[in-house]
């Protein structure tokens, strides 16, 4: 590091107690690489020695010139146990010299981005993963298979009865059955896979995309960040100011934002009614949303909902448990 094994005050010249100015420094730098330039050395005895010299005077002349960096070597030759310190220093310095910090960022930006895909994909996966074995979704998948099982026995009984030609030999009641559970569970796996295509996670366990990725979102900020601008400067004006009544489209885009969903997400989690009555009550309100959630609870789970109520007047201070 730095000048090892001499001391770069000595290979200019100076004593480190002599506190050379950089004016002094400069002059014997200049002086010393006059004489020691490959060009005045070439018929020397030992022209590699003058051009290792010459080398070893501009690199103790860059330690010294430096306030940073002759503040750093001085703190080397006073401490030296702080061995890893000491090269922590000196190895940034260095390299970071001859880095481009633009491209710096813009492998930090790329790290960062790839990193943030890797965590968004296995958050989702496990999500999903979490909903696949959920009992309401395995519920879902034996209603079903029994639907489509007694369509598909309906039809086989149809077929059957209209046909003319004999019935051959009927199979072992064993045979039957490993064919029948073979074929339940062949059906029963059919329709997980079909359901398990349709199941949509939003919010912070949502699929990553390109979109949301921290690279995609520094390209784009000369256009969004404007425009938002904007948006708040309109809707300040508009709503604040003048006292405007709320569209429709506004109303939807508060609720999304307070239920922290994507644009769109909430036809796919509310039925129309719902939706008008969220719109109604005003549900970007927090106190509003919460009126909601529990009357929807209500509809959806009467038997339960009793349960509610009488554990809420026994507990009126305590956060619900449903």
């Amino acid at each position: 590091m730095y000048c090892d094994p001499e001391d770069c005050y000595r290979v200019l010249g100076f004593y480190r107690y002599d506190y050379p100015s950089d004016q002094d420094i400069k002059k014997a730098y200049r002086k010393l690489s006059r004489e020691l330039h490959p060009d005045r050395n070439k018929n020397s005895k030992d022209p590699q020695k003058a051009n290792e010299d010459f080398a070893r005077v501009g690199r103790a002349y860059e330690v010294l010139i430096n306030k940073d960096t002759r503040a750093e070597y001085d703190h080397y030759m006073d401490h030296p146990e702080e061995v890893m310190m000491n090269r922590y220093r000196y190895y940034t310095r260095v390299y970071a010299a001859k880095s481009d910090w633009r491209l710096v960022v813009v492998g930090w930006t790329i790290a960062l981005s790839a990193l943030q895909y890797l965590l968004q994909h296995t958050m989702h996966q496990n999500a999903r993963k979490e909903i696949l074995k959920s009992e309401r979704f395995l519920k879902e998948v034996k209603r079903v298979t029994q639907e489509r099982l007694q369509a598909k026995n309906a039809e086989n009984a149809t077929t059957s009865n209209g046909s003319t030609k004999p019935e051959r030999r009927k199979k072992k009641k064993g045979a039957a059955a490993k064919e029948e559970t073979a074929a339940l569970e062949s059906l029963e796996k059919e329709v997980s896979d079909e359901l398990a295509q349709e199941v949509k996670i939003e919010g912070g366990y949502s699929k990553p995309t390109l979109q949301g990725l921290l690279i995609v979102r520094i390209i784009k900020l000369p256009y969004t960040f404007p425009k938002t601008i904007w948006f708040h400067t309109d809707w300040y004006i508009r709503h604040t100011l003048r006292g405007e009544p709320l569209s429709r489209a506004e109303k939807i885009l508060l609720l999304t934002q307070a239920m922290h969903m994507p644009e769109g997400a909430i036809d796919d989690e509310f039925t129309p009614e719902e939706k008008e009555e969220l719109i109604e009550m005003e549900c970007w309100h927090r106190e509003n949303m919460s009126k909601f959630q529990e009357l929807r609870f209500k509809r959806k789970y009467p038997e339960r909902y009793k349960q509610y109520l009488r554990w809420k007047k026994a507990n009126p201070d305590e956060p619900s448990p449903f």
